[in-house]
């Protein structure tokens, strides 16, 4: 795989969102944008401050969830990683550890389902909504509203949510 700016994650994890704190990730960002050396071989794997974060995260991370499953102080831990290893990624020279840094971060991120993910919905799904909205448009067409209600109230029952625009149906699940 080859090597991506460090800032990567932080883009996942603050979106599009804008708030005093995000302010100094997005700085962060653009700063290094198109920079390669945060995750490279020579400054992103070993040891350093960064790479010393990341354990620390990991082992307070563990305490917490093996404290009654404390995952407020899971999520504390994982914000005061954050903030410290912004503070070494706004430092001139890029720390060691960074490629570590990021894997711990994901898999904390993972374990909490703190960061956005998209599902790909079933296979068989798919197919079932798609021809489902093709009978829905069918019977629309031929001025079967009441039939077009029920198709649009077996899609809702399953989770799915359809919008009627100028280009056609569009749908989703929710």
């Amino acid at each position: 795989m080859p090597p991506r700016c460090g800032c990567s994650f932080f883009k996942r994890t603050i979106g599009n969102r804008s708030t005093s704190r995000t302010k100094p990730l997005r700085r962060r960002r653009r700063a290094c944008a198109g920079s390669e050396s945060f995750t490279s071989d020579s400054s992103g794997t070993g040891d350093g401050e960064v790479a010393a974060l990341a354990e620390k995260l990991e082992a307070d991370v563990a305490t917490a969830l093996n404290d009654d499953l404390n995952a407020p102080r899971a999520v504390a831990a994982l914000f005061d990683f954050v903030r410290a290893a912004n503070r070494e990624l706004d430092k001139p020279v890029a720390p060691a550890g960074t490629a570590r840094a990021l894997a711990a971060f994901e898999r904390v991120a993972g374990v909490l389902d703190v960061l956005p993910t998209t599902r790909a919905p079933d296979a068989a799904l798919v197919r079932w909504a798609e021809e489902r909205i093709a009978a829905r448009a069918q019977a629309r067409k031929s001025k079967d509203f009441k039939a077009a209600d029920v198709i649009r109230a077996e899609l809702k029952a399953k989770g799915i949510e359809i919008e009627d625009t100028p280009t056609g149906t569009k749908w989703r699940v929710v």
